[in-house]
């Protein structure tokens, strides 16, 4: 220490020499090689000094150095003993005065061969030379009079503790979560160690190394080290265990502290299953799998709206601690979620955008039919086609059939037609007053049979066929007679009407009647009542018979036979003749029929023969 303070450069050789003259006795006088001892805190150690009073004689003192500094001093002739410095050290500590006397680490056990220092507890700080010097009443026998020992101190590390870039303990944890990509900084401390432990790290198998760093901690002598590690987490540190293993003499097995990464990464894939086919009516599971995210993703789906659905989810832990997530969406489909477009997608909270699976969905369902909906009116003779078309899954039919008023069409009907397709119009021709009514049309595929729900209403129209009037229009003068006129083959129903050459002084009244034939036309039929007078004889009578798609009327005429008595006229007239005379004298008779029973002449009113 004077060294230190006092001298300058120039003086360092000239100290150095006389120093080492007056170490040469000593060093002369050395006794055998250096003794090595080796203790931990705690340790009891015993350093050895020999003396040989026998051949040396008695010494006058005896004093124990550590490195520069003295430690303990003895002299038997004084009967005095004490050590000093670093041995009195927890007797200075007000934290140690329970121990009392016992404060005192160090004592010299003195024999007439040895005077040896035991230190006790040892502390990290009592490694060092040790030295002991004796100082004889007589030099004069050469022999040594320093001994030395040296002392290695070493201890275990105390505790090993990883922590974060906050300097947080995290031993024992798991931390994060870290999103995949991040660099993160962990370190590793080992406290109270000497010497200073060698300090690796291990990321599941993988042996990673930190940049290391010591400070020693001069009031225990122990060091501090601690091991820095960045690390750019990736989808594969997901769930891994860091280690930091500290390896020390002192130590037969490793002391090592854990973490356990939690690295949130997104997801790596999510698929559908294959199965997205059902039918219709019938109960229906999507299944969708995402795997490889942490933490475990948020599933949707993307459905046809209106879709009425129930979601259950699922997740489970995989080796790699990812997790693997499971959504099963159950619905019940109807025809029109055929062939729309069913999307699964999955997202944590690493991913910006979600990760989708998408496939179209494949429903089987009965045909459903739709036929041309209206009130059509055809004529007859015409040819009419009515529109069906049907949407089915599967599209191959078993069965078509068209309906006319709830009866089965004949297809073997030449005059109708249909294909069996999924637009089945139905031809006829040609159109009948027979086919009027109500249509439908069904189909069956191999899921079931479908009649459309609407109906077609066809009417057919006709004209008059033929109007007839009564064969026989005889009657009798001033009596009630009936004369019949029929229409037929008419749809709608014709309009009778009776045309007479002249009705003065002819009262009649006219009473009609309209029945439905098989064949779905009318039979009109006119009766006109009459009372006829002989002068009706003979005249026309015409019916005329029309309906609306008529522009011009179906007539027949006939001439009214009306009987009537005898009528006679003789003109009246005086005539004078001559006796013998030939006198003829005219008598008209008016009678229908015209063919006379008799005819009487008299002559006041004598029957003339």
């Amino acid at each position: 220490h004077f060294y230190k303070r006092q001298c300058s450069s120039e003086c360092h050789l000239t100290i150095m020499f006389v120093l080492f003259l007056l170490l040469l006795p000593a060093l002369l006088y050395a006794e055998g090689a250096m003794e090595e001892i080796i203790a931990g805190p705690g340790d009891e150690i015993l350093l050895t000094c020999p003396v040989n009073t026998e051949v040396c004689g008695a010494y006058h003192s005896l004093k124990w150095y550590h490195e520069d500094t003295r430690v303990y001093v003895f002299s038997p002739s004084a009967q005095f003993r004490n050590a000093e410095g670093a041995l009195m050290n927890r007797c200075l500590d007000p934290s140690q005065q329970s121990l009392g006397p016992a404060c005192v680490r160090g004592s010299l056990e003195v024999t007439d061969t040895s005077a040896d220092l035991r230190i006790s507890p040892v502390e990290l700080r009592d490694e060092g030379e040790y030295r002991c010097e004796i100082t004889y009443l007589d030099i004069s026998n050469n022999c040594p009079v320093v001994h030395f020992t040296e002392v290695l101190t070493v201890a275990a590390p105390e505790s090993v503790t990883i922590t974060d870039h906050e300097d947080e303990d995290i031993t024992g944890q798991v931390v994060g979560p870290y999103a995949a990509g991040a660099e993160v900084v962990f370190s590793c401390q080992a406290e109270g160690g000497k010497p200073a432990p060698a300090m690796t790290w291990m990321l599941g198998d993988e042996v990673l190394e930190g940049d290391i760093s010591e400070e020693e901690d001069k009031e225990t002598g122990s060091w501090n080290v601690r091991s820095e590690l960045v690390l750019l987490l990736d989808r594969e540190h997901t769930g891994a265990d860091l280690t930091c293993i500290v390896e020390h003499e002192a130590l037969d097995d490793t002391l090592d502290a854990h973490i356990q990464v939690d690295v949130n990464v997104p997801v790596s894939s999510v698929s559908l299953a294959e199965e997205v086919s059902g039918q219709e009516g019938i109960e229906m599971i999507l299944s969708c799998t995402a795997v490889g995210g942490r933490p475990a993703p948020t599933l949707s789906w993307i459905m046809p709206d209106n879709v009425q659905f129930k979601q259950e989810d699922s997740s489970s832990l995989l080796d790699d601690e990812t997790f693997e997530s499971v959504s099963k969406f159950t619905f019940t489909p109807s025809h029109e979620e055929n062939e729309k477009e069913v999307s699964c997608q999955a997202i944590n909270d690493v991913m910006d955008e979600a990760l989708e699976d998408k496939d179209v969905l494949f429903v089987e369902y009965a045909p459903q039919v739709n036929i041309q909906e209206g009130n059509e009116t055809a004529a007859a003779g015409d040819e009419l086609l009515i529109d069906c078309e049907i949407n089915a899954n599967p599209e191959e039919f078993s069965n078509i059939q068209w309906f006319h008023n709830e009866n089965a069409v004949d297809i073997t009907d030449d005059r109708f037609h249909w294909e069996n397709t999924a637009t089945p119009s139905l031809s006829i021709n040609p159109v009948q007053p027979s086919d009027a009514g109500t249509y439908s049309c069904s189909a069956e595929n191999s899921i079931g049979q479908t009649r459309s729900p609407l109906t077609y209403n066809l009417e057919v129209t006709a004209p008059v066929e033929s109007v007839t009037i009564q064969d026989d229009l005889t009657g009798t003068a001033d009596e009630e007679m009936a004369i019949f006129c029929i229409s037929t083959g008419a749809r709608p129903a014709a309009v009778l009407e009776w045309v007479m050459a002249s009705t003065d002084d002819l009262s009649f009244e006219v009473e009609e009647e309209t029945n439905l034939l098989e064949d779905n036309t009318y039979e009109t039929t006119s009766k006109l009542i009459l009372t006829p007078h002989k002068g009706l004889n003979g005249m026309e009578v015409s019916c005329q018979a029309a309906n609306e798609v008529m522009e011009e009327v179906l007539e027949e005429k006939a001439e009214l036979n009306i009987l009537y008595p005898p009528s006679v006229t003789i003109e009246e007239v005086n005539i004078t003749v001559s006796t013998g005379e030939e006198l003829i004298i005219e008598c008209d008779i008016d009678a229908n029929p015209e063919n006379l029973t008799l005819v009487q002449w008299y002559h006041n009113e004598d029957v003339l023969d």
